[in-house]
């Protein structure tokens, strides 16, 4: 009798385990890692010398690989390209965002991140060619945005991004006028697409 009812419980083990085994197989293959792309309009702050008068405003796009550490947290390398009328910024940064999880298939999130951003002139903003052409800071900030699953694979991203610069300064001297532009903040809203692989 104490036979049986060790054959009795190892079998009932033996069932539970192939019953929940592909569960568990399921869960260990999850698609972790994912790429996306966005695009959007950016808006980029700072002190300016009083006689200039430079549109801040202009385009980027955005390309991240990114990992999901669990169910709702995420890690991301990130390339941003900022192009506006006089000036582009090239941003290489990490992002780390919390997702509130819900049952829909709408997720929004709050994230951190810290980088690195380089700063070039394309064109002068005035007629001289005393000008620094390149500047180089470092760069933190939020994320805030929402996540939309389509399916297993494919979500839409919408993002709103402030970044907070170590102040890109360009220095200016002319016969009449010499002083400095600053740009200390940017601000991004991106729409994008996600693919899991």
């Amino acid at each position: 009798m104490l036979l049986l009812t060790k054959n009795s419980n190892l079998f009932k083990s033996v069932i539970l385990s192939t019953l929940l085994l592909p569960a568990f197989i399921q869960a260990d293959n999850r698609q972790n890692l994912f790429a996306s792309v966005s695009a959007g309009y950016n808006s980029l702050n700072g002190d300016e010398v009083t006689s200039i008068n430079l549109d801040s405003s202009g385009y980027n796009y955005t390309i991240e690989l990114g990992y999901e550490i669990s169910a709702d947290t995420e890690i991301t390398l990130n390339y941003q390209k900022i192009v506006n009328d006089n000036l582009s910024l090239d941003n290489y940064y990490i992002a780390s965002n919390y997702k509130f999880l819900n049952v829909t298939s709408l997720t929004p999130y709050l994230g951190v991140t810290l980088g690195y951003s380089e700063l070039t002139w394309d064109k002068n903003p005035i007629n001289t060619n005393k000008i620094d052409s390149l500047s180089s800071s470092y760069i933190g900030g939020i994320n805030i945005g929402t996540i939309y699953k389509i399916n297993s694979s494919i979500s839409l991203t919408m993002s709103y991004q402030l970044q907070y610069m170590n102040n890109h300064e360009t220095s200016i001297k002319t016969s009449t006028l010499t002083g400095k532009l600053t740009h200390d903040m940017l601000n991004s809203f991106n729409i994008g697409v996600r693919y899991f692989f």
